[in-house]
């Protein structure tokens, strides 16, 4: 069985790294080790990373996501209770960047931003910072 991604045809494996990928939330690493359970552990970060590369893995990934109710919407209404509340905050941020990167909802690099000045920011920096 080939391991090559066509436009229309995902591999088992790959289906279930797309899978793992929502489960875990974005954790690239995990992900892979659990579609790839026989794979190198010291290489499964880069192996994800070029699994992720691939247009067919981000529309899978996607699809997923807005089946599981990430979309537009439910991150933008996420980010609204992040910036009204400071518990899980770096673990929902994380998400909500991982989601509007893959959607291509954002610039692809954010400046690195300390937790207290993040949270001295007024809701119009924080759009600002994340939409340009």
């Amino acid at each position: 069985m080939s391991r090559r991604i066509s436009d229309d045809w995902l591999s088992m494996q790959q289906q279930m790294f797309c899978k793992y990928f929502v489960e875990e939330l974005g954790n690239w690493t995990k992900a892979y080790s659990r579609a790839y359970p026989s794979s190198n552990q010291h290489s499964n970060k880069n192996s994800a990373h070029r699994l992720l590369k691939k247009s067919p893995i981000k529309k899978r990934i996607g699809d997923i996501m807005e089946e599981n109710w990430f979309n537009p919407m439910s991150v933008d209404f996420e980010l609204k209770k992040i910036i009204e509340q400071d518990q899980n905050l770096w673990a929902k941020l994380g998400w909500i960047k991982e989601f509007n990167k893959i959607k291509g909802r954002y610039k692809e690099k954010l400046p690195s931003i300390s937790k207290k000045d993040l949270e001295k920011m007024s809701d119009e920096e924080l759009d600002k910072l994340i939409w340009g």
